[in-house]
């Protein structure tokens, strides 16, 4: 048998190249090309804003924010969500080039009094397993 293309029905497709790039089972991520030198707490926080990008305004509860980093063990005193929110910005401005760094900062928004997001459309981000 041979099959044919019917070139008229055809829908041209859109390649958007993801900004952030996750691969959750390797616990790596990058952005704009660049590797985040991520631990645990700050990579658990970033894949949970990832994965809530395109739901109800991206915002994530800070309840939300809190088990996904720190899953069913207490919140450490000395620790609290927003301290891990400032390591992801800070990681994440590190590895990018100096002109570009506060905007890179800037990619997670805070909604007072308590909700965070990813400042990126949920087709610039790919998360793989």
């Amino acid at each position: 048998a041979v099959l044919k293309l019917d070139a008229d029905r055809l829908i041209p497709s859109v390649a958007v190249e993801a900004r952030l790039v996750i691969r959750v089972q390797a616990k790596t991520a990058m952005l704009d090309g660049r590797r985040l030198n991520l631990t645990d707490q700050p990579f658990a926080l970033l894949l949970a804003l990832a994965r809530a990008a395109g739901q109800h305004a991206g915002f994530v509860p800070l309840r939300d924010l809190e088990a996904a980093v720190y899953g069913n063990a207490l919140q450490p005193e000395s620790r609290p969500v927003r301290d891990v929110v400032r390591v992801l910005k800070d990681r994440m401005a590190q590895s990018q080039p100096a002109e570009t760094a506060a905007a890179v900062r800037d990619l997670i928004a805070n909604r007072p009094p308590a909700s965070y997001r990813l400042v990126l459309t949920a087709s610039e981000i790919a998360i793989s397993p």
